[in-house]
């Protein structure tokens, strides 16, 4: 059910959805709310639960994760969108395929955005790479979860997952 795109339409109309839908803009806040909303679903019952933060602290860590979720949720769905077309997943693959194929985009992608905010935060290298194996570990529980959830939530947006599109051959 396209939930987004309806409530769009109803909204704003059907011929300007459809203007807007083509637009990286629309490509972009679609997948930012994805993952701002993925991130806290995940991140909501570790912080107010397992790491026992209080609310204030939790709201504050969340609107610091929105921040680097919003800019860095097209590039991540333009990465995994490649690495899925780059290892040949498409419509008929096998579940295990495709949830390889999302656990290394996964990995590639958030490892290294993870490095980049250790040192940033004055992390030592041996610091850092002790902290990337269980990062490794969570990429591979969650980057199945979140490629399934980024495909539901482009579909009810009325857009493509950019793997599963056939490019047409340009004539030379």
């Amino acid at each position: 059910m396209p939930l987004i795109k309806n409530t769009l339409e109803k909204v704003v109309g059907e011929e300007k959805f459809e203007k807007l839908k083509n637009t990286k803009t629309y490509k972009a806040g679609v997948e930012a709310f994805t993952m701002n909303s993925f991130s806290y679903i995940i991140a909501a019952p570790l912080e107010l639960g397992i790491a026992g933060m209080d609310l204030s602290e939790h709201i504050q860590t969340r609107l610091a994760a929105a921040v680097t979720n919003t800019l860095t949720g097209r590039p991540y769905g333009i990465w995994r969108d490649w690495v899925l077309k780059k290892i040949g997943v498409n419509e008929n693959s096998h579940w295990i395929k495709k949830y390889i194929g999302d656990t290394a985009a996964f990995a590639g992608f958030q490892l290294p955005l993870y490095w980049i905010n250790m040192t940033i935060g004055g992390a030592e290298f041996d610091e850092i790479m002790k902290a990337s194996t269980p990062i490794t570990f969570m990429a591979g529980a969650m980057g199945g979860p979140y490629g399934i959830y980024l495909d539901r939530v482009r579909k009810s947006a009325d857009l493509a997952s950019e793997y599963l599109e056939e490019k047409p051959e340009v004539e030379e």
